[in-house]
């Protein structure tokens, strides 16, 4: 079947084959204020004079609706539950904001937590982190050399020329007027156990000893320190 608009024969025609297949050379559309039209191009669009076109996905054709993709104000509206018991679950607003529930977009800082499998999810303030109870510096290094093998806010460390004494140096500063220090030393796999001290702690860097039971003092495989201030 093949169907033609204008005073022309032949213009702008649509074809309907035999397998029920719809094709047209120009642009079909099914009304000038609501309706869909199917471009040439390739693309469908939906529009109403009250600007909120939307689709509907339903079971049946004798159902209102079980979800529904609409248009909202520059954005696009999500709708499930259901026929009868639909409601808008999710938005994208012109901005790219994102609504739960509908325009409920949530505060600067706000965090989406999840209501697990059956409730949906819900904007959540995180819990603030005390910065003052976190580690300001950590650092694992060679002992042989003071090669730094990972570290974090520590620029270098220095191996003074005495056996098993280090300089550990921090790229910043601490805010606080002292440093406490955690760490330990290992031998590469032998049996006795590496101690590690520190002393002249101050805002800029602290000063290591490794050492063998007995004090002796000597350099460790690696050595690893977290600092706090």
């Amino acid at each position: 079947m093949r169907m033609s608009s204008g005073s022309t024969a032949g213009t702008n025609p649509v074809t309907i084959d035999t397998s029920g297949n719809l094709s047209a050379t120009g642009n079909v559309s099914s009304g000038s204020t609501n309706g869909v039209q199917l471009d040439a191009t390739g693309s469908i669009e939906i529009y109403r004079s009250d600007s909120v076109p939307f689709i509907d996905f339903k079971t049946t054709s004798a159902e209102d609706y079980d979800c529904r993709i609409q248009q909202q104000s520059d954005g696009l509206a999500f709708s499930t539950g259901g026929n009868g018991s639909t409601s808008e679950r999710f938005r994208i607003a012109s901005a790219g904001q994102i609504g739960i529930g509908g325009a409920n977009y949530g505060t600067s800082g706000q965090v989406l937590t999840s209501g697990g499998s059956g409730a949906a999810p819900s904007w959540t303030t995180p819990t603030s982190v005390n910065s003052s109870q976190l580690a300001k510096a950590f650092v694992q290094w060679q002992g042989s050399n003071g090669t730094i093998n990972c570290s974090y806010n520590v620029s270098s460390v220095t191996r003074n020329g005495t056996t098993g004494n280090y300089t550990v140096t921090f790229s910043t500063a601490f805010a606080g007027s002292y440093t406490i220090v955690l760490g330990g030393s290992r031998n590469n796999g032998r049996s006795d156990a590496f101690g590690l001290q520190y002393y002249g702690q101050s805002t800029t860097s602290v000063n290591i000893d490794t050492y063998l039971p007995a004090i002796t003092y000597t350099d460790a495989y690696t050595a690893d320190l977290v600092c706090f201030a």
